[in-house]
């Protein structure tokens, strides 16, 4: 949504995924698959990014694994989650390159910036 200069308020976020999923349905699979392979690396043990990794789960939650998916600071600094950070921006970048014809992300973009 930021490159396509759409404010991230809660209304443009809805309206943002029901267009994917509407409209693109390869957008919106291309997104999913984004999303579920950042999950998936994340809750993989022996990942380099994984959750497992964090500092903080070792060291502050003992490797309660329940308790730092709890948490309410998960993701939200870089202090605090280096690792899930990473990830994120990892992952931001590769949906940047072209696969062919279009990238996952000028794909997005141009369904959610579509007028329908």
């Amino acid at each position: 949504m930021i490159r396509a200069n759409l404010q991230a308020s809660n209304r443009n976020c809805t309206e943002a995924i029901v267009k994917l999923f509407l409209n693109g349905p390869d957008a919106a699979q291309v997104w999913m698959d984004c999303a579920v392979e950042v999950i998936d690396t994340y809750l993989t043990s022996g990942a380099d990014d994984s959750i497992f990794e964090e500092p903080i789960f070792k060291n502050t939650f003992n490797n309660d694994l329940n308790g730092f998916l709890k948490w309410e600071n998960l993701g939200k600094s870089e202090q605090d989650s280096p690792r899930l950070r990473n990830l994120l921006a990892v992952n931001k970048s590769v949906m940047g390159h072209k696969i062919g014809s279009i990238s996952p992300r000028d794909m997005i973009k141009a369904v959610i910036t579509a007028n329908v």
